[in-house]
């Protein structure tokens, strides 16, 4: 017989950070961030970012390419991911600087 794994999805409406979860998140599985626009200078993600706990996985989704390229970029500068992909700077074009500084 086969074997099924349901799959819980929780939303909330609010800052996720520490005070979320202390109060009511609890640790997760996985954080999932639908286009954040981690670059946009109108507000923060930091201390979202930072409230991760160690080792939970953590994924985004952007509308484009290449938001997408630049949300690496961001996550990579500020030490939220290890390395950043290899196609990164096709999409950007050489505006890849680490990349471009490390080879």
């Amino acid at each position: 017989s086969a074997e099924t794994c349901g799959v819980v999805m929780e939303t909330h409406r609010c800052d996720y950070g520490l005070e979320f979860l202390r109060g009511k998140g609890g640790t997760p599985d996985i954080v999932v961030f639908f286009n954040p626009g981690f670059t946009c200078p109108d507000y923060t993600w930091h201390d979202a970012l930072a409230a991760i706990p160690s080792k939970t996985p953590f994924m985004v989704a952007t509308n484009t390419e290449m938001e997408g390229a630049h949300d690496c970029q961001y996550l990579f500068k500020r030490k939220f991911i290890s390395e950043l992909p290899d196609y990164l700077d096709e999409i950007l074009g050489g505006q890849d600087e680490e990349k471009s500084n490390s080879s």
